[in-house]
């Protein structure tokens, strides 16, 4: 058994699949590997660069759109919190659609979580005008699609609206521009860098784990993203 496969068995048995800390803390997982970087997830390692970012919305808003929401880690885990009352889902994945499906009713959120498929700039602008007397969030995740999902004909749409996006550079070299010249007029805009994790992530430490190297902690409590990956937080200036 490799170092990585000895840790995330600990991580599975020990939380219970269940989420332990971070904005999605609590929320309970229906199946032990249903998308990805579920020990990351389990121990609120995932993406904590951003929890302050969701603490920001769950304080703020009450209906979040999360466009790409994979297994539902965010539309499941956000619709757990009082203030948010409903959650528009898009994954256009089949499998983490039905793995977000699973969750949701695990955590008791399915009257809260609408989950649809493909979203394009008419399904978003859609989703915004049926709610458009709610404060609203937009999450998006969509493997460098943003530019499109973003665009020019949505963002006067969006003017009042919290985004968190996160910027795929990597992919294409113009996103994260091109978004700026969007939204700079309608929103102040805060470039989250992606850090590192390291062995003093892993809470679950036993005298035989002092032999491995830190590779194999960070292979468990990592997002296994590339380097350079960031976010965009935008909030709108009509806020402030």
């Amino acid at each position: 058994m490799k170092p990585n496969d000895l840790l995330s068995r600990d991580v599975l048995r020990k939380t219970k699949l269940i989420v332990q800390a971070g904005p999605c803390k609590g929320m309970e997982y229906a199946a032990s590997n249903p998308g990805n970087a579920i020990t990351a997830k389990l121990l609120g390692q995932y993406e904590k660069e951003i929890y302050l970012c969701l603490d920001d919305i769950t304080n703020n808003c009450n209906c979040v759109i999360d466009v790409g929401s994979a297994e539902g880690f965010y539309a499941v885990g956000l619709a757990l919190h009082r203030n948010i009352t409903s959650v528009f889902s898009f994954e256009a994945d089949d499998k983490l659609r039905h793995a977000q499906s699973l969750n949701a009713e695990r955590n008791k959120v399915v009257d809260k979580v609408s989950i649809n498929g493909f979203c394009d700039s008419s399904a978003l602008l859609s989703g915004i005008r049926q709610n458009e007397d709610a404060n609203i969030a937009l999450i998006v995740d969509i493997e460098g699609g943003e530019k499109d999902l973003l665009s020019k004909e949505v963002v006067s749409e969006l003017r009042d609206i919290r985004l968190l996006v996160e910027v795929h550079d990597f992919i294409d070299g113009s996103i994260s521009a091109v978004l700026i010249d969007r939204f700079a007029n309608s929103h102040a805009i805060q470039v989250i860098a992606a850090t590192s994790r390291t062995r003093a992530d892993y809470p679950y430490h036993r005298i035989i784990y002092s032999q491995l190297k830190d590779f194999w902690f960070h292979c468990v409590t990592s997002d296994h993203r590339p380097p350079g990956m960031f976010w965009f937080y935008m909030t709108p200036k009509s806020s402030v």
